[in-house]
């Protein structure tokens, strides 16, 4: 569940992305003050995060662009 809630993706109409999995306000803001008190700077909670924050290290940012408007563009009906 790497997504906070919250109306993002309610006004960006990617509802797609909620799907995957979304992680209250309240359990993301424990995380983010749990890492800080460990000197953290910057924490990334899920597997498929750290892969993603991994691999956009190699791919053009065109790429990820696209890809992520491809996939936050609501179908149509």
């Amino acid at each position: 569940m790497p997504w906070a809630h919250g109306e993002f993706f309610d006004v960006a109409k990617a509802s797609v992305f909620k799907a995957r999995g979304v992680q209250t306000a309240e359990v993301v803001a424990r995380k983010g003050i749990d890492a800080l008190a460990r000197g953290q700077r910057t924490i990334l909670p899920s597997l498929d995060g750290k892969l993603i924050a991994f691999l956009v290290r190699f791919v053009p940012v065109g790429w990820i662009t696209r890809l992520v408007e491809k996939a936050a563009r609501p179908k149509a009906n």
